[in-house]
């Protein structure tokens, strides 16, 4: 299997956001993982404390500096670096990982971990490029920056903790997005009513009043001075 499933994997996300009741952003990565009992996440610095090891040792241990997860008796073990910066790409990485689990990556190869040694380069490549449009919908879904009406990478980083470069990727993919009339599914509506407060509610730039987007002057300092909620 080297074809990207795309429509999966956003059927997938949605599913996942009305599961766990999702209704903003920024998402907490690390509360998504504590809904799902088979997962258990570890820091590196966890683990070099416990274990009296290491920077190197521990980037030797997980074969990574960003992370790595660990498949046994249907158990997934997550380690990630919480010492690198930016903390946006802890985000990543962890978003990253979440999907190489929803998709099956180490069941599908009976694998214990993902190592690039042991897979085909398209194998590896497809895992990767699949992993990596799950954590990209997963932080900031197309139909909700549809509907949040997004203009450009700057405002994508402020809603989603993306990095820079991580927003432009993103904002380039939407825009690609846009250009495609795609129905309005039944699990589209019920994602799009979980996120209505957020997306229909802005901040007043002048005192922090939470104001409906109907509105056009704060009811409390009577500015008009208003920014999407973040």
């Amino acid at each position: 299997m080297t074809k990207i499933r795309y429509q999966y994997i956003n059927f997938l996300i949605k599913q996942i956001y009305v599961n766990l009741n999702i209704n903003s952003y920024p998402i907490n990565i690390l509360d998504i993982f504590s809904n799902y009992k088979n997962c258990k996440v570890v820091s590196y610095s966890h683990h070099m404390k416990r274990f009296d090891i290491t920077y190197s040792q521990m980037i030797s241990f997980a074969n990574s500096k960003d992370a790595s997860t660990v498949y046994k008796n249907k158990k997934y073990l997550i380690f990630y670096n919480d010492l690198i910066r930016p903390y946006e790409r802890q985000y990543w990485t962890l978003a990253h990982e979440l999907g190489h689990i929803m998709l099956g990556h180490l069941e599908y190869y009976d694998n214990t971990r993902i190592f690039r040694s042991s897979l085909s380069d398209s194998e590896y490549t497809w895992m990767e490029k699949e992993a990596d449009y799950f954590a990209s919908q997963l932080l900031a879904n197309n139909l909700i920056l549809k509907e949040l009406n997004i203009e450009n990478s700057t405002q994508i980083a402020k809603l989603s903790n993306l990095s820079k470069q991580a927003s432009k990727n993103k904002f380039n993919s939407f825009k690609k997005y846009l250009k495609f009339n795609f129905k309005t599914t039944d699990l589209d509506k019920l994602v799009l009513n979980q996120f209505d407060a957020f997306i229909n509610t802005t901040i007043c730039t002048n005192c922090g009043c939470r104001i409906s987007t109907k509105k056009y002057f704060c009811p409390i300092c009577n500015e008009s001075n208003f920014e999407r909620m973040a």
